[in-house]
This record gives C-alpha cells, sequence and structure tokens, in this order.
C-alpha cells in the first residue's frame, strides 16, 4: 500500500508540473502535447486510486468483521482485556496513519529537482532564449545569465512577466515564475515614462 500512496502523489504532482507547463505555453503543438500527457497522468492516477479504494474497502471489511464479531476470534469471547487491547492497537494505527505526513521523503527529493527551472526570454520575433535557474536566484542573476547567452548588453531594456516589469532584486520564486515562463524583452528607448 505504500508504494501506491507514493505512486499517486508521484502523478498528483506531475499532473501539477504539466499543468503549470501548459499554462506557460504559447505554442499550440506543445499544448497538444503536454495535454495528452495530463491525460495519460490522470489516467494513471485513477487505476491507482481505485486500487487504494479497494484496498482501504477490504481492510474496513477486514477491521469491521472482527470488531463486530468477537467471535471470529475464540479468545476475544474468554478475554475482555485482549478485546480491549485490540480496539486500542487500531486506534494507534489509524492516529499513526492521520499523523503521516503526506508527502515522504522521496516526494521531497522530487521537490528539490523541481526547485531548477528553464525560463525563455523572448525579443522580437527571434528564437526564445532558455536560461536554467533555480527558485532562489535573483531576477538580476537570471538577466546576466540571458545576457551572457544571447550576446544583447542593450541598457535600455525592459523584462516584463505578466504584463509587469521584473524587479531584478526579487527571487524567481518570489517573481511567481515558474518553469517554461515566458519573459518579454521590450526595448524601452524612445518610449515614454519607460
Amino acid at each position: 500500500m505504500d508504494n501506491t500512496l507514493y505512486e499517486i502523489n508521484k502523478h498528483k504532482f506531475n499532473i501539477l508540473s504539466l499543468a503549470n507547463k501548459l499554462i506557460n505555453t504559447y505554442e499550440i503543438n506543445q499544448e497538444i502535447s503536454i495535454n495528452n500527457e495530463i491525460k495519460k497522468e490522470t489516467e494513471f492516477l485513477l487505476s491507482l486510486l481505485n486500487i487504494k479504494n479497494s484496498s482501504m474497502m477490504n481492510q474496513m471489511a477486514m477491521n469491521n468483521m472482527n470488531f463486530f464479531n468477537p467471535m471470529m476470534n475464540p479468545n476475544f469471547v474468554n478475554n475482555n482485556n485482549q478485546f480491549q487491547q485490540m480496539i486500542q492497537q487500531q486506534l494507534m494505527q489509524i492516529q499513526q496513519m492521520l499523523l503521516q505526513p503526506p508527502m515522504n521523503q522521496q516526494m521531497e527529493n522530487i521537490q528539490k529537482i523541481e526547485d531548477k527551472i528553464t525560463v525563455k526570454f523572448r525579443k522580437d520575433r527571434a528564437e526564445p532564449i532558455p536560461v536554467k535557474c533555480s527558485l532562489n536566484n535573483s531576477i538580476s542573476d537570471i538577466i546576466k545569465k540571458y545576457r551572457k547567452y544571447s550576446l544583447d548588453n542593450e541598457p535600455e531594456e525592459k523584462f516584463i512577466f505578466n504584463a509587469k516589469a521584473l524587479s531584478p532584486s526579487l527571487t524567481v520564486a518570489e517573481a511567481g515564475l515558474t518553469n517554461n515562463s515566458n519573459i518579454f524583452v521590450v526595448e524601452t528607448n524612445g518610449l515614454r515614462g519607460g
């Protein structure tokens, strides 16, 4: 059952990542491809949830049979103390299940991998320039990487995300950038109030 729970959490996380990718994608072929991946992930997730549901129903049926029918175990009839111990053990098991964190260490490791993202700098109609970064990098750091890769050193440029100029002092996470986010590079010379 532990492996099933891990797989369920993994597919949930994959669906979340793909949904973020889909939100930040504007090319129709990529949108179709990501949508197909989401369909596959949800089909896997549905089958795993059915397995989990079936397993839980079987476990509940067994627990109810033993709980409501002490005759299933002759020792219960002769010893009320054992019956009370069984109830305490079941309560402790339920308590342990409730206290377990929703994601285990492996899911945290997946999250650390996801802290690494790629953002795309777009200028005019040229091919986008992908820049790999961490969610903890500052905006000024990723702009420096963009300038290094693109050889674009125009001082009169603004970097726009979600229709707002990016503040160089923010981190990638604080600015709300996610994997495959588009940052538009706009020349400001000649613009009023720029």
